[in-house]
């Protein structure tokens, strides 16, 4: 297979296709780094999200007896920005989400829910200190479930528990080896001192971003 230099987008996809994946990549919020030309498994995106939306979910739905997730009353959109982009590439994006939108009835199954619920929801309710690192450009595990933890953890009355952090990183849990080294010194100091640590145990030179603000989840959505 080979690859355009510019986009890195395989050749064949980006003469066919590509608008159509552009489309998919766009309404999912995945990252463009690393979705057509990444390398398997940490930053292949195109690759790894459609095993897990199909094999992946297709083994969790058959222990749990059923669907565990819904499109009930979800908008699908794009920006306006998105859109144009999209009809560069001969893609009529509104078409797509009028269609889109037409089946948003996929119901999930009550007990298959409480099958998840059970074996793997997070209670929020920390007993010791929990450092999360998350590259922001991760495209399998998206930065959008860091905000969830910390909102079930801020519910649960834990927050002080909770220390985390982004690093600028576009693959999944890909970290240098000083980041990790950091985040080991930074655990250590909290462990030792009962102090939560700060921004100064993550520095931008070390391309820490802590700064970052999570998007939320489910992605919002315009009616």
């Amino acid at each position: 297979m080979t690859f355009d230099p510019v986009t890195g987008v395989p050749t064949s996809l980006k003469m066919a296709n590509f608008g159509k994946f552009e489309f998919l990549r766009l309404v999912n919020h995945i990252p463009a780094a690393g979705f057509y030309s990444g390398t398997i498994p940490l930053d292949f995106w195109l690759a790894g999200d459609m095993l897990f939306a199909t094999s992946g979910r297709g083994e969790l739905e058959a222990r749990a007896g059923g669907a565990v997730s819904q499109n009930l009353n979800h908008t699908y959109t794009l920006t306006s920005i998105e859109k144009d982009h999209l009809a560069g590439l001969g893609v009529d994006a509104d078409d797509l989400l009028v269609q889109m939108n037409a089946r948003t009835n996929i119901e999930a199954d009550r007990h298959a829910r409480k099958y998840l619920k059970k074996y793997a929801d997070f209670s929020g309710k920390l007993k010791r200190p929990v450092l999360t690192v998350q590259p922001i450009g991760d495209g399998m595990t998206a930065p959008a479930n860091s905000h969830v933890y910390q909102k079930t953890v801020k519910r649960a009355g834990k927050s002080k528990f909770l220390v985390q952090t982004y690093t600028n990183g576009k693959m999944h849990v890909g970290f240098t080896p000083d980041q990790v080294l950091e985040a080991f010194a930074a655990m250590e100091f909290w462990l030792d001192t009962g102090e939560r640590p700060g921004p100064d145990f993550f520095p931008d030179e070390l391309d820490f971003d802590d700064d970052y603000e999570p998007p939320p989840w489910p992605q919002p959505t315009a009616k």
